[in-house]
């Protein structure tokens, strides 16, 4: 396997690793409902033990949902390691 083939293949896992802990959750997070359309959770953040609440609204997280999706989906999609002959 050339170098840069076993770069492009280290850089594909890497990506799709950080994609994953980004989206794992730690654990259940609590959820309420406030005034405002918001919606607010306790979370931890990676690397802390001490929870945070965090208010969105709806748009918003639908909208964060989407962006995630679209990072991984082009993680998946596009090819590490270039298909041209050198």
């Amino acid at each position: 396997m050339t170098a840069l083939k076993r770069r492009g293949t280290l850089l594909g896992l890497l990506c799709l690793t950080a994609l994953a802990a980004c989206a794992a959750s730690p654990g259940p997070a609590r959820t309420q409902t406030v005034s405002a359309g918001q919606v607010c959770t306790t979370e931890k953040p990676m690397g802390s033990h001490m929870p945070v609440r965090v208010c969105r609204t709806r748009e918003q997280i639908e909208a964060e949902r989407k962006a995630a999706t679209a990072a991984l989906n082009q993680v998946r999609t596009t090819p590490s390691v270039s298909t041209e002959q050198q």
